[in-house]
């Protein structure tokens, strides 16, 4: 049995010898698996499509693999595809999007990665989004599921089945499978940087070198996108402390960076969520914003309970799952989960930022992008 979709994404690319020349890109995928019970096990997509990065390969056929992958405990689809350049040149193009548990279909939507020469050096970067101007059903009527021939001996006819939600689907598609209940929550609105704080939670120097090291290293360069995004947008920024006599200040470095985008001093609290410290709730309410990225430590305590009042008080809350971490990762992926179940937009640092800038080709855009990479 074989099961295949078709993906469409649309974006932008730049040659590394050229970073200020940004160009439009499209990319039109098939993925493809067999046997089916193999996707069980761990799915993995041949890949078929084209290309079209205007002047470096235009309609270009590639060939290649998609796979799940789980970083932090999360599923992302991990793009990895040959082409050829206009010059007959080969070239890679490996990248990830990730995918959020329990999220809308358009949440899948952010694709970074970079192109490869022949000898595997970069040479071009891109960020593109899986296209769904053609309506999520067609995106759903794409999927194909058809049984392959029986085996040499075997002579049992099986019946063909059409595309998801086509016609000829048979009762159990007619039926069709029950939505999540993620679904049927109302859909957040878009983050501007006019309408969203960026809140930091108890990154503080004695409580940081509890948490897994590799979970850090992702806090870091979540909180070096995002501080990079609200500096360059205006978006403004408060930062806390649980308890600094006994867990110490903000870690030196993010107080630097604090200071320089214009942050005030973090609010010192003694209650786990945030939104029980009243110098913060109070600090919050004076920016008059409606979205609140919420990033910090720990995931399961301070972070998770700090969304769950937040949401409760009015305010729609994203949490970059690459901006948090616990002592224990089943403690950062259950404080994600609770996040969620609370109604907050579990997403990541990348999506937040560009959902922000809005548009490529800005000094903005330029800056982000370094701090991307």
């Amino acid at each position: 049995m074989e099961v295949s979709f078709r993906l469409a994404l649309r974006g932008s690319y730049f040659l590394l010898d050229a970073p200020a020349d940004e160009r439009p890109l499209a990319i039109e995928l098939e993925a493809h698996a067999r046997p089916l019970r193999a996707l069980a096990r761990g799915p993995n997509f041949g890949l078929g499509g084209e290309i079209d990065a205007r002047g470096f390969a235009d309609a270009r056929p590639l060939d290649g693999t998609l796979a799940w992958a789980s970083p932090g405990g999360l599923r992302a689809l991990r793009y990895n595809f040959a082409f050829s350049s206009n010059e007959g040149r080969p070239h890679r193009f490996a990248g990830r999007s990730v995918l959020l548990p329990g999220a809308r279909l358009d949440s899948l939507s952010s694709l970074s990665g970079s192109f490869f020469d022949g000898a595997g050096a970069e040479v071009g970067r891109l960020l593109a989004r899986v296209d769904l101007r053609r309506g999520v059903g067609a995106f759903l009527r794409s999927w194909r599921l058809r049984f392959l021939p029986p085996p040499a001996g075997r002579s049992r006819a099986r019946p063909r089945l059409g595309g998801l939600g086509g016609p000829g689907r048979g009762r159990l598609g007619a039926a069709g499978p029950q939505p999540r209940r993620a679904f049927a929550r109302p859909p957040m609105t878009p983050p501007t940087p006019s309408s969203s704080v960026l809140v930091i939670i108890d990154v503080q120097e004695r409580l940081v070198p509890a948490l897994l090291p590799e979970a850090m290293a992702e806090v870091h360069r979540s909180l070096n996108v995002l501080l990079e995004a609200a500096q360059r947008l205006s978006v403004p920024v408060l930062a806390t402390e649980q308890y600094p006599r006994g867990l110490g200040p903000t870690l030196g470095p993010l107080r630097e960076r604090l200071e320089a985008v214009g942050a005030p001093r973090p609010i010192e609290k003694a209650t786990f969520s945030a939104m029980g410290e009243p110098a913060f709730a109070a600090a919050l309410a004076g920016l008059g914003r409606r979205h609140v990225v919420l990033v910090g430590v720990e995931a399961h305590v301070c972070v998770a309970l700090t969304a769950r009042d937040l949401l409760a008080a009015g305010y729609e809350v994203l949490v970059p799952f690459d901006g948090v971490a616990s002592r224990r990762d089943d403690h950062r992926r259950a404080g994600l989960g609770l996040c969620e179940r609370a109604g907050a937009l579990v997403t990541t640092s990348e999506t937040v930022a560009f959902d922000w800038l809005g548009r490529a080709g800005t000094d903005a855009f330029r800056a982000v992008s370094k701090a991307v990479r």
